[in-house]
């Protein structure tokens, strides 16, 4: 019988063990003739399969026939026909330097990720030390150029000599997005990996992280200022329900999708429908491209959910104490304002609010508080998406060195 492996992802053309992939989720010897190759039916989400890629520890050798079952499919998973598919498969393992496996179209990365205040920085930079790489930051604001106290950038006594790319590279008048970061974040993993080294992603903002190494692509943003101004001014005049329901002729499925307060992405939503596309469409699309990037992930915790909030105070005071205040009112002199998006961060949207009469200092600092502590745990609801993660549950401070000795084996393979 063909041996066959039924990809979740369709990849391109590629040779794997003497194998040759040949579209359409076929998988065979060259041995076997071209009339012979038959497609198969993709395997439903729960079906069993060999876990590789995003979040995965990916087994030392496919030979092994380390199955799973019921697991969710996700980006980078391949599901292995058991009955056809059992033996004379090679090791191969998951690093970055394979020979001729199709492997070899999928880079790898190291990510770390997890929490607020659970000690990323740290780490990233301790592993980058002893496994030659270079830290690519996944924070959505630490991308922003003047915002240094309330982003927790790392100062250059933390970084120590490590390069640090994507951050500090935007201007806080720009309305950055996801889509602008992933294209420079691959550009920066891409000239790492060029020069033999090691991506290491570290950062909390599990929507960057994801659409990095899953490969995503975004629906361009159509250029017609005049009609995005239109869409605007209907919304404020008409409201969300009815360009909801405009809308629902064009893209159903992103429509019931969109809260009706949502302006800003039932605007773009509408602009593209003009264009004569859809967002869903386009995410269709998307979800039959291949990973950018394998990538083993390592998440930072606190077993006691306290310690982690008690944690997260006393950094809101620390930052306080370095000159937050004075920071946000920086900004504010240089012409920002409330509406920018680099100031909905938390500590500046609380403490602008302070400084424009709206609440006092004190207030604006315990709403810090609150809402890091809500932002952790949304952050940690992510997370559990990486199903073969490394979890790393601090106990206590103290144990720190463990997690760098546990993270480097874990991520060893990688170089």
């Amino acid at each position: 019988m063909t041996p066959s492996v039924q990809f979740v992802k369709e990849l391109k053309s590629s040779v794997f063990s003497g194998g040759m992939y040949v579209g359409k989720n076929t998988f065979c010897r060259p041995s076997v003739p071209a009339s012979s190759r038959k497609p198969l039916n993709l395997a439903p989400p729960q079906a069993a399969g060999l876990r590789c890629g995003l979040g995965s520890s990916f087994p030392h050798a496919i030979s092994d026939c380390a199955w799973t079952s019921k697991r969710r499919a996700t980006a980078g998973t391949f599901c292995v026909n058991s009955a056809e598919f059992t033996q004379n498969v090679p090791h191969v393992p998951l690093c970055r330097k394979r020979p001729t496996a199709f492997f070899d179209r999928l880079p790898s990365v190291l990510v770390i990720t997890g929490p607020t205040a659970t000690g990323k920085t740290r780490l990233g930079v301790e592993l980058c030390e002893k496994l030659g790489g270079e830290v690519v930051s996944a924070d959505s604001m630490q991308i922003y150029q003047y915002m240094d106290i309330g982003t927790a950038k790392p100062t250059p006594e933390e970084t120590r000599g490590v390069p640090h790319h994507m951050i500090g590279v935007a201007s806080p008048f720009e309305p950055y997005s996801v889509s602008l970061y992933v294209e420079a974040a691959a550009r920066a993993c891409e000239d790492i990996l060029s020069r033999g080294r090691l991506p290491v992603i570290v950062g909390g903002t599990g929507l960057y992280i994801e659409s990095l190494v899953s490969g995503r692509d975004f629906a361009p943003r159509p250029e017609n200022a005049a009609l995005r101004e239109a869409l605007s001014a209907r919304y404020d005049a008409e409201g969300g329900e009815a360009l909801l329901t405009e809308l629902a002729r064009t893209d159903p499925d992103r429509a019931q999708k969109l809260h009706p307060n949502d302006k800003k992405r039932i605007v773009r939503a509408l602009e593209i429908a003009r264009a004569g596309d859809s967002i869903s469409r386009h995410d269709e699309r998307t979800r039959t491209l291949p990973p950018r990037f394998a990538a083993r992930t390592v998440v930072l915790n606190f077993a006691d959910r306290a310690e982690l909030y008690a944690r997260i105070d006393r950094r809101v005071d620390d930052m306080m104490d370095r000159g937050l205040l004075e920071e946000v009112r920086s900004l504010l002199a240089r012409g920002l304002t409330a509406e920018h998006t680099a100031m909905q961060a938390i500590g500046y949207k609380e403490l602008t609010a302070a400084l424009e009469g709206r609440c006092s200092v004190d207030e604006a600092v315990e709403l810090i508080k609150r809402e890091s502590r809500r932002y952790a745990k949304r952050q940690l609801s992510w997370c559990r998406r990486y199903e073969d993660a490394l979890w790393i549950d601090f106990k206590n401070p103290l144990d720190f060195q463990r997690a760098v000795a546990l993270s480097t084996d874990f991520a060893r393979e990688l170089v």
